[in-house]
C-alpha cells in the first residue's frame, strides 16, 4: 500500500531560485544559532513559556523518527520478496499444505510398490474359494481315514456268513502284518466257527485264514 500525500510543508529550501530558497548567510546563522542553543540544552527556549512545549513536542517527533529508521533500516536490509506460492523459491501461502520428511518418504516407498491388475485380483479370490473348499474336503477325508483305520483294525466287514448249522457261532477278525525279510505288508484274515459240545462237553472251534498282499 502507497504513503499517502503528506500534510506539512517544507520552512525553507536550500537549492532552486523561488522566494523560499534560504541565503547562505541565513542557512549559516541559524546552523550557528542552532549549535549554541544545543550546546546548552536549548535552555534559553525551553524556559520560555511558549517555546518550551514546542520544544518538548519536537523532541517527542526525533524519538519517534529515530525508532522509524531503525524499522526502515532493518527492513531495507531484507532481501527481496519472494511472493507468495508453493514452491520452495517463494513463500508458501497460508492454505499450503506441508508435509514432513518422514511422510515425504512413505510415499515414495508407496508409490513405488508394484500394484496387481483385476485378473490378478480375480485369481487370488478364486484361489482362496479352492482353499476354502480343498480345506473342507480335506477334513471329510480326514473322518472317512480315521474311520476306515479303525474297521480294518478291527476286522474287515463282510457281507453275509457263510450258511452253518444251528447253534454254530460265527465271527471274523483281521491284522496288517509287516515282513521285513521281504519288505512287504500283509493283511491276514481270520474266520472262525465255533461248535458247542453235545450234552455240556467241549466244543470246537475252526480257523480258516487267508492273507492279501499290500501293494
Amino acid at each position: 500500500m502507497a504513503l499517502t500525500d503528506k500534510k506539512y510543508e517544507d520552512f525553507y529550501k536550500t537549492t532552486g531560485s523561488d522566494g523560499d530558497k534560504i541565503s547562505s548567510r541565513n542557512l549559516d546563522m541559524l546552523e550557528k544559532t542552532f549549535e549554541f542553543s544545543a550546546s546548552h540544552g536549548f535552555h534559553d527556549i525551553i524556559d520560555d513559556p511558549f517555546l518550551g512545549p514546542l520544544i518538548y513536542m519536537i523532541q517527542q517527533m526525533q524519538d519517534e523518527l529515530d525508532y522509524l529508521r531503525t524499522e526502515i533500516a532493518t527492513n531495507k536490509s531484507k532481501a527481496t520478496f519472494p511472493g507468495l506460492g508453493t514452491s520452495n523459491s517463494t513463500a508458501l501461502a497460508g492454505d499450503t499444505t506441508t508435509i514432513s520428511t518422514a511422510q515425504a518418504n512413505a510415499i515414495t516407498a508407496n508409490t513405488a510398490k508394484t500394484g496387481i491388475t483385476s485378473n490378478e485380483q480375480k485369481d487370488i479370490s478364486d484361489n482362496k474359494t479352492s482353499i476354502a473348499t480343498n480345506i473342507s474336503e480335506i477334513a471329510k477325508n480326514k473322518t472317512a481315514t480315521s474311520t476306515n483305520t479303525g474297521a480294518i483294525a478291527t476286522s474287515i466287514r463282510v457281507g453275509a456268513y457263510p450258511s452253518v448249522p444251528s447253534g454254530v457261532a460265527q465271527s471274523h477278525t483281521s491284522e496288517i502284518v509287516y515282513d521285513s525279510k521281504n519288505k512287504k505288508y500283509f493283511i491276514n484274515i481270520y474266520y472262525i466257527e465255533d461248535v458247542p459240545g453235545k450234552g455240556g462237553g467241549k466244543g470246537t472251534r475252526t480257523i480258516k485264514t487267508g492273507q492279501v498282499e499290500l501293494k
